[in-house]
Parts: structure tokens; C-alpha cells; sequence
């Protein structure tokens, strides 16, 4: 990968990590209101989901700002 294409992808996964965590925020909210069982069940499960891509996606990012990090300590 070219050091742009780099960039440009921890931008956008940087992007996605805040949107998962608006997310999650947003869903937190909605349990404090929510009363139905069935409602908080499924955000629950959505709630785990979320969590569960923001691992991958913060894996992802920190593995690509490992490297870029590298490459710019060897020059």
C-alpha cells in the first residue's frame, strides 16, 4: 500500500470507529427508556454486535497505524 492509500483507509476506519461509537451511545441511551423485553432484547443483541465490530475495525486501524509508524521510524 502507498503511504496515501494508507491515509486515506485510517481515515475512514477512524470514521467508522466514531460511528460505532455514536452507536453504541445511542443504543445505551434507548435501554434507560426503553420498558418492552422484547425491545431490549434486541438491542441488547445489537448493542453485542456493535461492540463486537468495533474490535475488528480498532484491530484493523491499529494494525495499519502499526505499520505506518514503522515505515516512517526507518526513513
Amino acid at each position: 500500500m502507498t503511504q496515501v492509500t494508507k491515509t486515506l483507509a485510517l481515515m475512514i476506519l477512524w470514521f467508522q470507529l466514531r460511528s460505532l461509537e455514536i452507536t453504541l451511545y445511542g443504543q445505551e441511551e434507548a435501554l434507560l427508556v426503553v420498558r418492552d423485553p422484547e425491545t431490549i432484547n434486541r438491542i441488547t443483541m445489537a448493542r453485542i454486535n456493535c461492540r463486537r465490530e468495533w474490535h475488528r475495525v480498532k484491530a484493523r486501524y491499529l494494525e495499519l497505524k502499526r505499520s505506518r509508524n514503522v515505515w516512517r521510524t526507518a526513513f
